[in-house]
């Protein structure tokens, strides 16, 4: 394999739900770059579950599955760890009475999507709130020990964050992920307002309800 096109080629068949035959060319693959190159989209676990599902073990080297083997435990139990802190973030929110809706992979995750929970890997766990309840939503969760995470050199107001898509990722030194506030949603990629109590009221099943 010789340019990048090869590699997400690879990649991409070994994700695809499809039960194609992998292609030839992986004789010649740098699994190290295979590897480097995976785990920068966050999809060493999902390969590992596909190459289990297709049956496709011996097309890889037993230290490679190995290494993914591995890498997919640890994520599952970070996502059970996860899970645990978004079920205490839904009786939160359910007691002070503020409507919420988790979203991407969390939803997912709550959701039951995956066949095994290690499968998707997050790096923070979104939320959507009524963008009157952002603010409030926040400083709660900053009474609770929760502190904004600081990245790059400007750090917007909250007020001033209400005009983006989501306020600052904000962390707790005992949580094993941090939490992103959204009170908007993109779509088509342009920046709109969302009827945010209208979308809540078609997504409830995947509120944590399920989870109680």
């Amino acid at each position: 394999m010789k340019g990048l096109e090869d590699y997400y080629r690879l990649i991409a068949s070994v994700l695809s739900p499809d039960e194609e035959t992998i292609d030839p060319f992986h004789a010649s693959v740098d699994w190290e770059r295979f590897i480097f190159i995976s785990s920068s989209h966050l999809v060493l676990p999902a390969i590992y579950c596909q190459i289990l599902r297709k049956g496709w073990s011996h097309y890889f080297p037993e230290d490679l599955l190995a290494y993914l083997e591995a890498v997919t435990a640890e994520n599952r139990l970070r996502n059970q760890e996860i899970l645990v802190q978004m079920k205490e973030l839904g009786a939160l929110f359910d007691a002070k009475g503020i409507e919420y809706v988790f979203l991407k992979g969390g939803a997912m995750l709550a959701g039951g999507y995956y066949e095994d929970i290690g499968e998707r890997m997050m790096g923070d766990i979104d939320l959507l709130v009524n963008i009157e309840d952002s603010i409030s939503t926040f400083k709660l969760l900053e009474e609770l020990g929760y502190r904004e995470l600081f990245v790059g050199f400007f750090h917007p107001s909250l007020t001033e964050s209400l005009e983006q898509t989501h306020l600052p990722r904000i962390s707790h030194p005992d949580k094993i992920a941090a939490v992103e506030i959204h009170n908007r949603l993109r779509a088509c990629l342009e920046l709109v307002s969302i009827a945010n109590q209208r979308f809540m009221n078609l997504t409830s099943s995947l509120n944590f309800h399920l989870a109680r």
